[in-house]
């Protein structure tokens, strides 16, 4: 397995990185709070019910938040390689099935998810933008091989040009605004899917020296708005459209 040369990257360049990963990752928790906080005015939900729901959201992105950075950071919580491979593969699909489950089986989340608007699940996805990081500076300074770097950061980087592009036309109703949303929904997944995988975390990788996969498992979070609620997006937009036409 190609191990991460961290070393090779000028220092500069490794602290900002780093930094932007973890600004990028408190964004997240931080934007998807806020929208849903945003979005409980336009329910029928109960006052206490409205003013505790932000903070559950918060404290259950964030959990999710130090997960990931404990699984991924190898120099401050060491374990077994092949160990850490099974636990980033639950961290990432364990909190995930249960902000899904959370849909089903909450009504107040069911609530909030059906108040929010297409466009705003979209517009925060913007932050993928800073996927080019897998292409410069990893793979230019080869930390990565180039069957990752190249679909994982163009892949990324991409989806998040379009977020806004394709949330205006879905807030302002344009023409053909439903199959640009779905595309859009559709070209992360299936480009991330796409591409082989690669470790996600090296044994000498720390919170201020990031494996280059330390990106994804910084970015578990986003998980649950980019796919739970890129689904209610295109359904409610499908239901728009079928509407629209009969």
């Amino acid at each position: 397995m190609r191990q991460a040369d961290l070393s090779s990257l000028p220092l500069f360049l490794n602290r900002g990185t780093a930094f932007v990963i973890f600004a990028v990752a408190i964004f997240i928790v931080a934007a998807h709070s806020a929208i849903a906080a945003m979005a409980l005015p336009r329910t029928s939900l109960s006052p206490r019910t409205k003013s505790t729901i932000p903070f559950m959201i918060a404290a259950f992105l964030g959990s999710w938040l130090a997960l990931a950075i404990i699984v991924g950071d190898g120099a401050n919580f060491p374990i077994p390689l092949e160990s850490r491979r099974s636990a980033s593969g639950l961290v990432a699909l364990i909190p995930f099935l249960i902000a899904v489950m959370a849909l089903f089986v909450s009504k107040s989340i069911r609530a909030i998810n059906a108040a929010m608007p297409n466009a705003w699940l979209i517009a925060i996805q913007t932050y993928r933008v800073a996927g080019i990081m897998f292409v410069f500076p990893f793979l230019t300074y080869g930390i990565l091989p180039a069957g990752f770097g190249w679909p994982a950061g163009i892949g990324d980087a991409i989806t998040g040009i379009f977020a806004p592009v394709v949330a205006l036309m879905v807030a302002r109703n344009r023409p053909n605004a439903f199959k640009w949303a779905v595309a859009w929904n559709l070209f992360g997944p299936l480009f991330r899917g796409a591409r082989p995988e690669y470790l996600s975390a090296q044994p000498g990788a720390s919170v201020s020296r990031p494996a280059p996969r330390d990106f994804d498992a910084h970015l578990l979070a986003p998980k649950f708005g980019r796919h739970a609620k890129g689904l209610k997006a295109n359904r409610t937009a499908l239901s728009t459209c079928s509407i629209r036409r009969g």
